[in-house]
Protein backbone atom coordinates (compact mmCIF):
# COMPACT_ATOMS: atom_id res chain seq x y z
CA UNK A 1 0.00 0.00 0.00
CA UNK A 2 1.35 3.58 -0.83
CA UNK A 3 1.61 5.63 1.92
CA UNK A 4 1.87 9.31 2.55
CA UNK A 5 5.47 10.37 4.15
CA UNK A 6 3.70 13.04 6.43
CA UNK A 7 5.69 16.21 8.14
CA UNK A 8 4.06 18.12 11.15
CA UNK A 9 4.66 21.55 11.49
CA UNK A 10 3.50 23.41 14.62
CA UNK A 11 5.33 25.35 17.13
CA UNK A 12 3.82 23.53 20.11
CA UNK A 13 5.51 20.72 20.53
CA UNK A 14 2.61 19.34 22.52
CA UNK A 15 0.49 19.64 19.62
CA UNK A 16 2.79 17.54 17.45
CA UNK A 17 2.93 14.77 19.85
CA UNK A 18 -1.00 14.89 19.77
CA UNK A 19 -0.94 15.02 15.90
CA UNK A 20 1.34 12.16 15.93
CA UNK A 21 -0.63 9.76 17.76
CA UNK A 22 -3.57 10.83 16.14
CA UNK A 23 -1.74 9.88 12.49
CA UNK A 24 -0.14 6.52 14.06
CA UNK A 25 -3.88 4.90 13.54
CA UNK A 26 -4.32 5.47 9.64
CA UNK A 27 -1.85 3.04 7.90
CA UNK A 28 -1.67 5.11 4.93
CA UNK A 29 0.31 7.67 6.66
CA UNK A 30 3.99 7.72 8.01
CA UNK A 31 4.87 10.95 10.23
CA UNK A 32 8.66 11.36 8.68
CA UNK A 33 9.27 14.62 10.69
CA UNK A 34 8.53 17.59 12.92
CA UNK A 35 9.33 20.96 13.11
CA UNK A 36 8.63 24.03 15.16
CA UNK A 37 8.81 26.57 12.65
CA UNK A 38 8.69 27.60 9.01
CA UNK A 39 12.78 27.41 8.34
CA UNK A 40 13.23 24.39 9.65
CA UNK A 41 10.29 22.38 8.03
CA UNK A 42 12.10 24.48 4.77
CA UNK A 43 15.60 22.96 5.47
CA UNK A 44 14.15 19.53 6.47
CA UNK A 45 12.30 18.81 3.36
CA UNK A 46 14.93 17.83 0.87
CA UNK A 47 16.04 15.39 3.34
CA UNK A 48 12.96 14.25 4.68
CA UNK A 49 11.04 14.21 1.20
CA UNK A 50 7.30 14.36 2.78
CA UNK A 51 4.48 13.93 0.66
CA UNK A 52 1.75 15.78 3.07
CA UNK A 53 2.32 18.83 5.80
CA UNK A 54 0.51 19.66 8.12
CA UNK A 55 1.41 23.20 8.85
CA UNK A 56 0.12 25.71 11.45
CA UNK A 57 -1.12 29.01 10.50
CA UNK A 58 0.95 30.90 12.95
CA UNK A 59 4.30 29.78 12.95
CA UNK A 60 7.28 31.87 13.92
CA UNK A 61 8.94 34.13 11.52
CA UNK A 62 6.48 33.49 8.57
CA UNK A 63 2.73 32.68 8.55
CA UNK A 64 2.17 29.14 7.36
CA UNK A 65 0.20 30.70 4.29
CA UNK A 66 3.47 32.26 2.90
CA UNK A 67 4.99 29.07 3.92
CA UNK A 68 2.98 26.38 2.11
CA UNK A 69 2.90 29.06 -1.24
CA UNK A 70 6.89 28.29 -0.88
CA UNK A 71 6.57 24.90 -0.58
CA UNK A 72 4.37 24.79 -3.59
CA UNK A 73 6.29 26.84 -5.80
CA UNK A 74 9.41 24.68 -4.97
CA UNK A 75 7.54 21.14 -4.49
CA UNK A 76 4.26 21.19 -6.22
CA UNK A 77 3.40 17.35 -5.09
CA UNK A 78 3.27 18.38 -1.80
CA UNK A 79 -0.13 18.13 -0.43
CA UNK A 80 -0.71 21.15 2.95
CA UNK A 81 -3.81 20.34 5.41
CA UNK A 82 -3.57 23.75 7.70
CA UNK A 83 -4.50 23.54 11.24
CA UNK A 84 -5.31 26.51 13.32
CA UNK A 85 -6.40 27.19 16.70
CA UNK A 86 -8.85 29.85 15.25
CA UNK A 87 -11.83 29.24 12.66
CA UNK A 88 -11.08 32.55 11.22
CA UNK A 89 -13.34 32.77 7.69
CA UNK A 90 -10.15 34.91 5.99
CA UNK A 91 -8.01 31.55 7.10
CA UNK A 92 -10.50 29.84 5.84
CA UNK A 93 -10.70 31.26 2.46
CA UNK A 94 -7.24 31.47 2.08
CA UNK A 95 -7.20 28.42 2.35
CA UNK A 96 -9.41 27.64 0.09
CA UNK A 97 -8.27 29.67 -2.58
CA UNK A 98 -5.21 27.42 -1.91
CA UNK A 99 -7.19 24.08 -2.64
CA UNK A 100 -5.83 23.00 0.80
CA UNK A 101 -7.86 21.28 3.87
CA UNK A 102 -8.06 23.60 6.92
CA UNK A 103 -9.10 22.04 10.27
CA UNK A 104 -9.39 23.57 13.29
CA UNK A 105 -7.65 22.00 16.48
CA UNK A 106 -10.97 21.92 18.12
CA UNK A 107 -12.47 19.88 16.02
CA UNK A 108 -9.76 18.35 14.66
CA UNK A 109 -10.66 15.00 15.97
CA UNK A 110 -14.32 14.92 14.02
CA UNK A 111 -12.67 16.58 11.00
CA UNK A 112 -9.18 14.79 10.70
CA UNK A 113 -10.54 11.21 9.39
CA UNK A 114 -13.15 12.82 6.24
CA UNK A 115 -9.47 14.46 4.49
CA UNK A 116 -7.41 11.86 5.40
CA UNK A 117 -9.88 9.48 3.80
CA UNK A 118 -9.82 11.95 0.94
CA UNK A 119 -6.20 11.95 0.75
CA UNK A 120 -5.83 8.40 0.83
CA UNK A 121 -8.87 7.76 -2.05
CA UNK A 122 -5.83 10.58 -4.26
CA UNK A 123 -3.24 7.95 -3.34
CA UNK A 124 -5.42 5.28 -4.82
CA UNK A 125 -6.23 7.58 -7.64
CA UNK A 126 -2.95 8.73 -8.19
CA UNK A 127 -1.42 5.18 -10.04
CA UNK A 128 -4.48 5.52 -12.44
CA UNK A 129 -3.48 9.74 -13.66
CA UNK A 130 -6.77 10.63 -12.26
CA UNK A 131 -6.81 14.43 -11.10
CA UNK A 132 -7.80 14.17 -7.39
CA UNK A 133 -8.00 17.72 -6.51
CA UNK A 134 -11.71 17.59 -6.35
CA UNK A 135 -11.38 14.24 -3.74
CA UNK A 136 -8.71 16.14 -1.86
CA UNK A 137 -11.24 19.10 -1.12
CA UNK A 138 -14.08 16.75 0.36
CA UNK A 139 -14.46 15.80 3.86
CA UNK A 140 -15.54 18.36 6.44
CA UNK A 141 -17.88 20.97 6.22
CA UNK A 142 -15.11 23.38 8.26
CA UNK A 143 -13.91 25.24 5.21
CA UNK A 144 -15.88 27.98 2.83
CA UNK A 145 -18.56 26.56 0.66
CA UNK A 146 -18.89 23.36 2.53
CA UNK A 147 -15.55 21.82 0.99
CA UNK A 148 -12.36 21.63 2.94
CA UNK A 149 -10.67 22.56 -0.10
Amino acid sequence: MKTYRAMLIDDHAGFRRFLHRCLAHYPFIEVVGEARSAEEAWAAIPRLLPDLLTVDIHLPGRNGFEFARKVRDRYPGIDVVFISFTGNQSFRKTAGEMSCPYLTKENLLEDLDPVLEALRNCLRLAGEDENCEDDKNQGTNNTVGDTVG
